[in-house]
């Protein structure tokens, strides 16, 4: 095939089409290791034996959107996706391809690299010869230096739709005034776009069967994917786009949790994502009144937060061990076990697929460090740092989250991170994705394009909601702790 193989997220899960391995599987055999995984699109983690060569190949996508770890000495090697505390693994990184030939009496690693990563990016530390070999190049990503917008500053015409909003003006009049301004306009739809497309291919490959019928093999209604949802802006979005192409007579799960604090009695759980979470389902439920939304309250007590955290967590979060990954991981792992109250009634989810919304707060400039990299470096640096972001996503989080994520036989998709919707919006100018001048503040200027296009598709509420982790709007965190420090629950 000239162009991409297979879209791992595209691909049938079920009747008699092929699946995707079994077409990687096909390619491999004929074309090779490096030539098949150049053309592969979406998420996975391989590891493949070719017994004619007696070579093991491993690594993970580009993104580094599934999880694999290692540990590798001159006498052993040892890969997994999920590894206990008492046995010493890192995460493999996310760079390219790696290579051993079993067939040398000392384990030797080679790494052919990804061509659009710069040589400060290879960073492979192990304790083995480790060799560079030839560079890959993947379908969709080019080197950040090709963007046109790379290490410059923008010219006055390229950001004068900004100019007459002051600190007072009102989110809804920034948000109508850029809709329609026509340079944006064109942005937005191509966004909007590649958005429904992102959102599409990942319900439509759901499994035909959820959780509850697979056994029997029973048509049902029952949903078949859920969105873990803090009424926030991104959740909002892929929730009111998921409803736009899903089946209309399916219902979509939507996961909201809260924590309590020790000695909270009444109204405990009315942490800022569950509020959120009630507003924003308001507006889902007039944009789509015949669209059934199964909002599970997932409350966890600190009690049960603690014992799961020590008993099992703490394994799937490992090998990372910060204040921040404790509660990002614990957040994701409760929220996606799915079992919660809907109305009073308890209620397990029955999906088998999880929407995320990560990556948007890393490509559209969503963090207070990316304002505060503004404010010292200008668009210059902004621009450099959201790259950096980009190219360190898998291995700060999607690693974490995948494993925490599929504990519950859940599989987790992630939209913001899909090839092609990541390969437009990183071909786009900082300015474009984010304004963070003075005269923009929080809930506004943040994430613009995607506050627009939850303008456009009629998300009022979440549009001009400022950014709130998930581990304080959850109230999973202590916001006095450094989330940098290593957490003594993971130790």
């Amino acid at each position: 095939m000239e162009n991409i193989l297979v879209d791992t997220e595209e691909q049938p899960n079920s009747g008699e089409e092929t699946c995707d391995s079994e077409l990687v599987f096909a390619e491999l055999e004929q074309y090779g290791v490096l030539s098949t995984v150049s053309k592969i699109s979406g998420p996975y983690a391989i590891i493949y034996y070719d017994v004619i060569n007696n070579e093991l190949w491993f690594g993970r996508d580009a993104v580094g959107r599934h999880s694999l770890l290692w540990n590798v000495d001159s006498e052993n090697l040892l890969l997994t996706s999920v590894c206990p505390r008492s046995v010493v693994v890192e995460e493999v990184p996310n760079c390219g391809i790696f290579k051993i030939d079993l067939s040398k009496p000392i384990v030797e690693v080679y790494l052919h690299p990804w061509s659009h990563l710069s040589a400060d990016r290879i960073d492979v530390t192990i304790r083995v010869p480790f060799l560079l070999g030839s560079s890959l190049s993947h379908a969709s990503f080019i080197s950040a230096n090709h963007y046109a917008w790379y290490h410059r500053e923008p010219q006055k015409h390229e950001i004068e739709f900004y100019n007459g909003f002051d600190k007072s003006s009102e989110a809804t009049k920034i948000f109508h005034h850029l809709v329609l301004n026509p340079p944006l306009h064109q942005i937005l739809k191509q966004m909007k776009h590649l958005m429904i497309q992102a959102v599409r291919r990942r319900i439509k490959t759901k499994p035909d069967y959820c959780s509850n019928c697979i056994s029997s093999l029973m048509t049902c209604n029952h949903s078949k994917f859920a969105i873990l949802f803090s009424g926030g802006l991104d959740s909002t979005i892929l929730a009111a786009i998921a409803s736009y192409v899903a089946p209309h007579d399916e219902s979509i799960d939507l996961y909201n949790v809260a924590f309590d604090k020790f000695g909270t009695k009444n109204n405990g759980f009315l942490v800022p994502d569950r509020l959120n979470g009630y507003e924003s389902l308001k507006e889902l439920t007039i944009l789509f009144p015949e669209r059934k939304w199964n909002f599970v309250e997932i409350n966890v007590r600190q009690e049960e937060l603690q014992d799961l955290r020590r008993q099992h967590i703490a394994d799937l979060i490992y090998p990372l061990k910060s204040i921040l990954d404790d509660s990002l991981g614990c957040a994701l792992w409760f929220a996606a076990r799915g079992k919660g109250v809907i109305n009073g009634q308890p209620y397990t989810s029955s999906a088998r697929i999880l929407l995320l919304g990560m990556g948007a707060d890393e490509i559209f400039g969503g963090y207070s460090r990316h304002r505060k990299e503004f404010e010292k470096q200008g668009w210059t640096g902004l621009g450099l740092q959201l790259i950096e972001e980009v190219n360190n996503i898998g291995r700060r989080n999607l690693g974490r989250d995948n494993r925490v994520t599929t504990d519950h036989g859940r599989q987790p998709r992630l939209p913001f991170l899909d090839e092609d919707l990541l390969e437009f919006a990183l071909s786009l100018p900082p300015w474009h994705r984010c304004c963070l001048m003075s005269n923009m503040t929080p809930g506004k200027g943040d994430k613009i394009l995607l506050r627009c296009l939850a303008w456009d598709l009629g998300l009022r509420y979440c549009a001009s909601l400022p950014k709130k982790a998930l581990q304080f709007g959850s109230k999973i965190a202590n916001p006095k702790e450094k989330g940098h420090n290593i957490s003594q629950n993971l130790v």
